[in-house]
C-alpha cells in the first residue's frame, strides 16, 4: 500500500490501544479512526446475553442486544464503571473513515447461545449500528475470525494486486479471500459479514471520495 502512496497514521499494537480510541466523541471517546481512511482492528469480540440499557444501545425500538470489543490496556481493565469492554454501538466511525475491518469473533452474530437473542438484527433493526453516512462499509464476522500475523497483509494485497494477469479485488471481496487464507487447514464454520451503504460493495480503495446511499445492506461471505 504504501507504493500507492498509502501511509500508516498510527499504529497501536496491545496495550497501546486505549478503549476510549474506539468510542464515539458523543459518548466521551476520541474517535481515533475518524482520523483516517482505511482501518482495521484485531482483537477479541463477544456479545451480550441480555439487552444492554446504556444510552449507546437505545434505538428506536428500546435496549438491544450488543456485541462487545476488548481493549488490553491495563487501565482500562481498572475503569470500575466500563471495564475494558466497549459496545459496538458505542464505537465512532466517523470523520474520514470511508472502509474499517474488525477481525474480532462474534461481532456481527446471529446468536449462538442457546435460545439467544439475534444479537445483529437487534442493532441492525433499531439503527444502533455505527454506520455514519460518511463510512461506506464495516466488515467483520458473524462467526469466530481467525488472524494471523499476515491477515492485514493478505487484505492489502489483495485489495493492490501487483499483477497485471490478477485484478485487484474490492475492499469487501478482498475482506473474504484474505480470511478464506488464513482459515487454511482449518474446520470450524466462519462468515464474514460486510454491512454497508447498497451502492458501496464495489468499492475499490480508488473510492475514498464516492457518495453513500441511504440504504443499509448485508453481505455475507461463507469460508466453511
Amino acid at each position: 500500500m504504501k507504493s500507492k502512496h498509502w501511509k500508516v497514521s498510527f499504529n497501536l499494537p496491545g496495550s497501546g490501544f486505549r478503549a476510549n480510541d474506539l468510542r464515539a466523541t458523543r459518548f466521551g471517546g476520541n474517535e481515533k479512526f475518524g482520523s483516517v481512511e482505511l482501518g482495521l482492528l484485531m482483537g477479541h469480540g463477544s456479545y451480550g446475553t441480555s439487552p444492554d440499557f446504556n444510552p449507546y444501545a437505545s434505538g428506536i425500538g428500546g435496549p438491544t442486544y450488543q456485541t462487545y470489543l476488548c481493549s488490553d490496556n491495563p487501565s482500562d481493565a481498572n475503569n470500575p464503571y466500563y471495564g475494558p469492554w466497549v459496545g459496538l454501538s458505542e464505537c465512532g466511525f466517523g470523520g474520514n473513515l470511508r472502509w474499517m475491518g474488525l477481525g474480532e469473533c462474534y461481532l456481527f452474530t446471529d446468536g449462538f447461545y442457546p435460545g439467544g437473542a439475534d444479537n445483529f438484527e437487534s442493532m441492525y433493526n433499531n439503527l444502533v449500528l455505527p454506520i455514519p453516512s460518511s463510512l461506506h462499509l464495516l466488515l467483520g464476522a458473524s462467526t469466530v475470525f481467525y488472524t494471523d500475523d499476515d491477515f492485514g497483509k493478505l487484505w492489502a494485497e489483495r485489495m493492490f494486486r501487483r499483477y497485471l494477469v490478477v485484478p485487484r479485488e474490492t475492499v469487501q471481496t478482498a475482506w473474504g479471500h484474505a480470511e478464506q487464507v488464513t482459515c487454511e487447514g482449518l474446520t470450524n464454520n466462519v462468515t464474514c459479514r460486510v454491512v454497508g451503504w447498497d451502492n458501496c460493495f464495489d468499492d475499490t480503495l480508488s473510492d475514498t471520495n464516492k457518495g453513500t446511499s441511504y440504504n443499509l445492506q448485508v453481505w455475507d461471505t461463507p469460508i466453511h
